[in-house]
């Protein structure tokens, strides 16, 4: 149990919360907060606070509520807290399910905390990208030597920055320039991190232990139609692949990825498929508009064929 103004919140407010992520599946916590009416000013300011706080730890999501009761000029506010780890896992399946996934959609999130209820990765890989992949089947976390063999994911997730990047410095950045695969100059508009992290977490959706702060899927050219419907605003992007995962952490926004030659290569992504990447903000709102996309389609489709076949 963690204090109030452990929390950043006024010592008026007398707020109890619990910040471990062990609790069950959706379990409920409940504490009180007991004031005058004279206080109101102040526990709203704290309970502001109080958001913002959960945002830094991306442990519990915005399953707030409060019931106020007054009584002789006291009242009491319950907070209810439920952890948000259920909600993403069932997303991850009906994700899958929907767009009939030949893999589960990857849940990367991105602290500074060393997150010790998950195991550290430690093979060598030629690139973050295979980290994607290995994901399919396990949850690990990666440090910043672990993304060190690729000079180009290493620039995106934030590890190398922008005055660093030269030929001498970045083997893989020079073998692109010089086969004039990208340019020295087209990196400045190369999407990256907009804050550096010490660990990168990589899991199945369906059993991260942390809420996403980005979601990937790797899908083909009809399921990138569907998530291209559903999302109704997205960004088509090619070279690097991996600038597509801080495209969606930054700006919010839903992706879709050609891929790049040296994804392709290193980690066997097939011909025909793509990587789409959806942010934390929009996960919710893009599955509810996906299951109408995937069932207006499904319609459509039906309708269509019985037009051919009575023709």
């Amino acid at each position: 149990m963690v204090k109030g103004e452990d929390a950043g919140l006024s010592r008026e407010s007398l707020l109890l919360v619990k910040t471990t992520p062990s609790l069950e599946r959706g379990s409920l916590r409940r504490t009180s907060i007991g004031g005058s009416r004279d206080d109101r000013s102040s526990l709203v300011v704290g309970y502001k606070r109080y958001l913002e706080w959960l945002e830094r730890k991306r442990t519990w999501t915005s399953y707030l509520w409060v019931t106020c009761g007054f009584k002789k000029c006291n009242y009491n506010i319950h907070f209810g807290i439920m952890q948000s780890t259920q909600q993403h896992k069932d997303l991850g399946v009906e994700i899958q399910n929907l767009l009939k996934l030949e893999n589960p959609p990857i849940a990367i999130s991105f602290t500074n905390e060393m997150p010790a209820e998950v195991k550290k990765f430690n093979e060598s890989v030629p690139s973050g990208c295979v980290f994607w992949f290995k994901a399919f089947h396990d949850e690990f976390y990666t440090t910043r030597e672990d993304h060190a063999n690729c000079n180009i994911g290493s620039f995106t997730h934030g590890f190398v920055e922008p005055s660093q990047v030269s030929l001498d410095a970045c083997p893989d950045i020079n073998l692109m320039v010089q086969s004039r695969y990208l340019a020295l100059d087209d990196f400045p508009g190369v999407p990256r991190m907009n804050k550096l992290h010490k660990f990168v977490i990589y899991a199945p959706l369906e059993a991260s232990s942390r809420e996403p702060d980005v979601v990937l899927v790797v899908c083909n050219a009809e399921q990138a139609m569907l998530i291209s419907e559903a999302a109704g605003t997205i960004r088509t992007m090619g070279k690097p692949t991996c600038s597509a995962i801080p495209y969606a952490y930054n700006e919010d926004g839903i992706a879709i990825s050609f891929g790049c030659i040296t994804n392709r290569v290193r980690t066997g992504l097939k011909s025909g498929e793509l990587v789409a990447t959806i942010p934390r903000k929009q996960l919710g709102s893009f599955v509810e508009r996906l299951r109408q996309t995937v069932q207006s389609n499904n319609a459509v489709s039906q309708a269509v064929t019985a037009m051919l076949e009575s023709s």
